[in-house]
């Protein structure tokens, strides 16, 4: 039976409180405290328990200490013996001052993504027996080959890393009603795993995932832990109990020690600590560190039932970090990648000025910066909220590149047969960061049917053409990009991956400048968790058009996926009339130009004012800039209507053109007029990909945009790098 009628004082007198309660709203979030919470008892005969204090907790009943307890994650008994009406007083003292270091507990990741809190913030309950450990639910999970199989069903991990951020609660403690829309909005979306980072979720979470029929990854709390040996006995006794106390939860199939520990965490108090949740929780899939010493160094010597990688890449790297992620040789364990893929992206920075939230405070008093590495939102949201339509369309473009970039990862992944599953980085967005798939207010940033065709069971994805060029005496592998293609004779593999196996008939239609190019339909059979070939569709367009790839699945009369691609064909002409080249870099192929007053060059040329002051143009691809990357933490904004009309929104376009530089303002003269515009979603930089000049009557573009390709997955040169032309080739039309 939950207990009311509690009070809390800060050292300035007792006021009423319901719990779960935290301080920060009303006492300063710095405060370690002691704060002391009473409640008098009836008499009686039983056991107060406690299902969460943050950090520690002395409780006495009269003036007897009965216990105390370190520890934010595990719930503690506490027996009381009254005759009659009795105080308890509890005094707690959170972690992240002098007392306790956020290092020498269990503190997991919510230090660095906010700050710690402090109180009873779960509830406590008057019961007549102690709770005892329930034994381990059994083991669900067996592997074949490089594939999980949960309860004897090919099963592939798609799932969403949760950080336990609730900013209106200011404790991770959400309802179970909370929890039910969280994981129904999560399964629609297609997920079907629940990755607990760092936190450990109430017990109700869990039990909702086990009624939807989803997953639980839990990643014990330690995170940069203290290397002294106190430190390492009381996180090592923390984690004993959650595990006693969690066991029992069939939604959990995996479980982390903790993450990216690196030379954190020893090799003897990892193997010790890896034991010992594995005896408990009787063979459960354990492993040491979630991301891997060949990601995050450390001692090479691992423990653990799976391969556990986190990729983090700017988009165009990710298949050749994938590629070299394939076990090969190394095959024996599954490979998951328990974090992967984040985007941030602009956030609703107009609103947080208009509410002031507690999170985005500059006052430390609500928003102490820590032991975080970065608190950048308050200055952000002080001097970067914009004009509203300005504003809004830049979240509309940052939403459409998000969710190219999840999409394109997932279908890269799932075309791939070596890898079990992954974990998207992440739930919400918290102060840190904004790659949530819900944002700073809980609410979804897409629909389940824009997400479902790539995250649910069967997934579609676009198998890229093979290209081997004949380079320097002999062939060497070379990307070639699915969206755009060469005018003429074309053709496109589509792939399935699907979880559970599907046999059915493919359908597609391609149309190109609004007439159907290609279309048809095919018989097929799909094994489970084995990507394969479906549909190969050929056509012939000798023009220049952009137009959609539309596949759809049925089984029978239910369809059970669909896709839709941009497609654009490129004529390898160019038309260079009144242009002349400058290539001293070679980069450009030694294409021929008609040559002309006005000049394409691959740097910028010494003489470039003279030129331009003579009333001609010249287009300057130039490598030199700040490192940027060109899709992580990053937005575009395109101010010129050419530069929009050409590149605005066109993702696939730019993937295949942009390269990891930004123009340096250093390097420009102070009236270049940005043209496109990278928008760091962390900290707000803002600094051109492109720029114009004006002398007169001639004009100056220079970009780090890249025609010819070659970084990544591009293709290594202009004649083999059909995006690449369609860039040069609007540049030339919009500025001849």
């Amino acid at each position: 039976m939950p207990l009311s009628g509690w009070t809390v004082d800060y050292g300035d007198g007792p006021r009423p409180v319901t719990l779960p309660h935290v301080w920060g709203e009303d006492v300063d979030l710095r405060w370690e405290g002691p704060a002391v919470y009473r409640i008098v008892l009836k008499p009686g005969l039983g056991h107060l328990v406690f299902h969460g204090v943050s950090v520690h907790a002395r409780v006495f009943v009269g003036d007897e200490l009965r216990a105390e307890h370190l520890g934010i994650w595990d719930a503690f008994a506490v027996p009381v013996v009254a005759e009659e009406p009795v105080e308890v007083r509890v005094e707690v003292i959170k972690n992240g001052g002098l007392r306790f270091p956020v290092s020498s507990t269990a503190s997991g990741f919510l230090p660095y993504v906010f700050g710690t809190f402090g109180g009873i913030y779960k509830a406590v309950e008057w019961v007549a027996d102690a709770p005892l450990p329930r034994p381990a639910a059994p083991v669900r999970t067996a592997v074949k080959g490089p594939n999980l199989f949960v309860d004897g069903k090919p099963t592939f991990v798609r799932g969403l890393l949760h950080w336990g951020w609730y900013p209106d609660l200011r404790h991770p403690n959400p309802s179970r009603e909370r929890c039910l829309a969280e994981a129904k909005t999560a399964r629609e979306m297609g997920f079907n795993l629940v990755k607990f980072c760092l936190w450990v979720p109430p017990p109700e979470y869990l039990d909702v995932l086990e009624e939807l029929g989803m997953f639980a990854w839990l990643e014990l709390p330690v995170w940069n832990p203290g290397s002294r040996p106190e430190d390492v006995a009381q996180i090592s006794a923390e984690i004993e109990r959650i595990v006693l106390q969690y066991r029992h939860h069939r939604s959990i199939i995996l479980w982390t020690i903790g993450c990216e520990l690196g030379s954190q965490m020893s090799r003897s108090d990892r193997a010790a600590l890896f034991g010992k949740v594995k005896e408990l929780t009787g063979g459960a899939w354990v492993k040491d560190s979630s991301g891997g010493a060949e990601m995050y160094g450390g001692d090479p010597v691992e423990f653990g039932d799976f391969e556990d990688f986190h990729p983090y890449c700017d988009l165009a790297h990710f298949p050749a970090v994938l590629d070299a992620l394939d076990p090969g040789p190394r095959a024996g364990k599954l490979v998951l990648f328990g974090e992967c893929n984040d985007f941030d992206a602009h956030r609703d920075l107009n609103r947080i000025a208009a509410e002031k939230p507690h999170w985005a405070s500059a006052d430390p008093a609500l928003n102490d910066k820590g032991v975080r590495w970065q608190n950048d939102l308050p200055d952000v949201v002080e001097r970067f909220p914009m004009d509203e339509e300005r504003h809004q369309k830049l979240m509309e473009s940052s939403m459409g590149m998000k969710l190219f970039v999840h999409r394109t990862f997932q279908e890269w992944v799932r075309s791939r047969g070596c890898f079990a599953g992954s974990v998207i980085t992440g739930w919400a967005d918290t102060p840190i960061s904004s790659s949530g798939w819900f944002d700073d207010w809980g609410e979804p940033r897409f629909a389940w049917d824009e997400t479902r065709g790539f995250m649910g069971p069967n997934a579609l994805f676009l198998i890229p053409s093979r290209r081997f060029p004949w380079i320097a005496g002999g062939n060497r592998a070379s990307a070639h990009d699915p969206w755009h293609h060469f005018s003429g004779p074309g053709a496109l593999r589509v792939g399935l991956h699907s979880e559970g196996g599907l046999r059915g008939e493919v359908r597609w239609c391609m149309e190109l400048a609004g007439a159907v190019a290609a279309e048809g339909e095919m018989e097929f059979e799909a094994t489970p968790l084995v990507p394969c070939s479906i549909a190969d569709i050929y056509w012939d367009c000798a023009e220049t058009a952009c137009g959609v790839l539309k596949v759809e699945v049925w089984a029978g009369s239910e369809r059970t996926t669909a896709g839709s691609w941009p497609i654009t064909l490129v004529s390898g002409e160019l038309d260079t009339t009144g242009w002349s080249l400058v290539d001293n870099r070679g980069l450009l192929d030694g294409m021929p130009f008609a040559g002309g007053p006005n000049v394409v060059a691959t740097e910028l040329p010494d003489d470039w004012e003279k030129v331009i002051e003579g009333g001609s143009r010249i287009i300057a691809f130039v490598t030199e800039g700040l490192a940027r990357p060109a899709f992580r933490e990053a937005a575009y904004e395109f101010p010129d209507p050419d530069f929009d009309a050409l590149l605005g929104g066109r993702w696939p376009t730019l993937l295949m053109t942009m390269g990891d530089r930004a123009l340096s303002p250093g390097s420009l003269p102070e009236d270049a007029e940005p043209l496109m515009l990278r928008i760091d979603t962390r900290t707000y930089e803002e600094r051109p990909v492109a720029v114009r000049i004006r002398r007169g009557e001639g004009e100056l573009i220079v970009t780090t945009l890249r025609p010819y390709g070659g970084f990544g997955c591009q293709p290594p040169s202009l004649a083999s790098n059909p995006a690449g032309m369609y860039l040069l080739r609007g540049l030339l039309r919009a500025w001849s």
